[in-house]
């Protein structure tokens, strides 16, 4: 990470509106929003930290690049304290939901930004106050590590890493050998705190004194999770063909205007009518994952930039990622993604079928018809995408347009937007949308 503390001049003008209303937006409406979240886990519901770092990676990925340290402090202010949600037992600490139990998703999502914030204020020259919660936190993120080793995780991405997309099953968890967020999540917290043990030479002997090192078994976890990364994701494909069984890919094949399914109300146990005979959609044998989703490679790319070359040696991994992952992955939105270049809209899955997403998601909560072709395109406006606006031109002049887009008084960009980037509207509108506007904002200051 740069610990310069050289004062930040943005790009351009666009840069600098985004970086004061990003401020803004954090003082009026985000700080409180992510506070919210993470007070969820009073009740036992870490969903709550699912949710908090949906946005906030934006904004700390953004604190970074533009050396906003006063900002990051806050941040780390009100994201430290979520350490004393941490519970005990004979599992170890981990954030555990009013059923004791841990949901690997929700706490390494959440570790992910917890542990880059930590980053940042142990590797830059201010913030000295911060440091004892920082250690803290890489406490934490070993001990996470440790016991998901021990949870089965290592053994389950190593069994995965050797299976072809023809060996996935229907009839066992549909997910079993796809590399899934989880593996994401894992392998980029390995990769900063391998970062910050090579670029602070001081903090691992404190760590080793007090019972905090990395066990073998979690180093074979991150191993395996690099393996699983470098054998799914290459050439701008990600995962392709593992989710041809995945309930939420069933539809990737049908993109009919027609809904498959509708609801009286969205209640679970609404009258659900089905318009279109599943027996008439093919599965799509190349399934991977979803444009939503895929955001979680943001942050990711973001991270390797200064922890690869550490993560490499620390874990002595035997193959990486290319360096340029994120170039690779902004290539492929505009050469696959984009529905209509002036009034752009993006395809649903990362491989450029644009058919319907989760129809009938979580029936168990909710009735829900799914989402059309184009319906995830909001993913691409405040899911951190824009960061790459600058590994691709084609991207970056996308990003432009979306700008333009957004801010547009024209009724018929305005009905554009208001179908397929909801959140820009109803910024526009001011009805509720400040929080993902602002990760939109933070993902094109530079």
């Amino acid at each position: 990470m740069d610990k310069a503390t050289r004062q930040f001049v943005p790009a351009d003008t666009r840069a600098a509106q985004c970086l004061a209303r990003v401020h803004r937006l954090w003082r009026e409406r985000m700080r409180s929003n992510v506070e919210t979240h993470i007070s969820r886990m009073v009740g036992g519901d870490t969903a709550g930290l699912y949710d908090a770092q949906t946005y906030l990676t934006c904004v700390v990925g953004m604190c970074q690049r533009a050396r906003q340290e006063a900002l990051l402090a806050d941040i780390a202010a009100i994201a430290f304290p979520s350490l004393s949600y941490l519970t005990t037992d004979g599992n170890g600490r981990r954030w555990r939901t009013s059923g004791g139990s841990e949901i690997a998703l929700h706490s390494s999502q959440w570790l992910s930004v917890l542990v880059e914030i930590a980053a940042a204020v142990l590797t830059r020259r201010g913030m000295l106050h911060l440091r004892p919660d920082a250690l803290q936190v890489m406490r934490a993120a070993i001990e996470h590590i440790n016991q998901w080793h021990v949870d089965g995780y290592t053994a389950r991405y190593v069994t995965a890493v050797s299976k072809t997309p023809e060996q996935t099953d229907e009839n066992v968890d549909k997910a079993l050998y796809c590399l899934n967020d989880r593996a994401i999540f894992m392998l980029q917290i390995g990769m900063t705190v391998a970062g910050v043990l090579r670029g602070r030479t001081d903090i691992q002997p404190w760590l080793t004194a007090n019972g905090y090192s990395l066990t073998a078994g979690a180093m074979d976890l991150v191993r395996a999770c690099a393996a699983l990364l470098v054998a799914r994701v290459s050439d701008g494909e990600i995962d392709a063909g593992y989710w041809r069984h995945y309930e939420d890919q069933r539809w990737a094949m049908y993109s009919g205007e027609t809904p498959p399914m509708t609801c009286g109300s969205s209640d679970p146990g609404a009258t659900r009518t089905w318009n279109v005979d599943a027996g008439t959609v093919s599965l799509d044998l190349d399934a991977g994952w979803d444009v939503s989703h895929a955001r979680r490679f943001v942050a990711f790319c973001r991270v390797s930039q200064w922890a690869r070359a550490a993560a490499i040696d620390f874990f002595t991994l035997p193959q990486a990622w290319p360096e340029a992952l994120a170039h690779q992955l902004a290539q492929a939105i505009p050469s696959r993604m984009v529905v209509d270049g002036n009034r752009p809209r993006f395809t649903n899955y990362w491989s450029g079928r644009d058919g319907w997403y989760r129809v009938d998601f979580n029936p168990a909560v909710q009735c829900f018809g799914g989402y059309e072709p184009g319906g995830l395109s909001d993913a691409l406006l405040v899911g951190g995408y824009p960061e790459w606006a600058r590994e691709d031109e084609g991207f970056g002049r996308l990003v432009s347009r979306l700008y333009a887009l957004a801010h547009s008084q024209s009724p018929i960009d305005q009905a554009h937007m208001t179908r397929y980037f909801p959140a820009a509207r109803s910024w526009v509108l001011n009805d509720g949308a400040q929080v993902p506007m602002a990760a939109f904002y933070a993902s094109l200051v530079h």
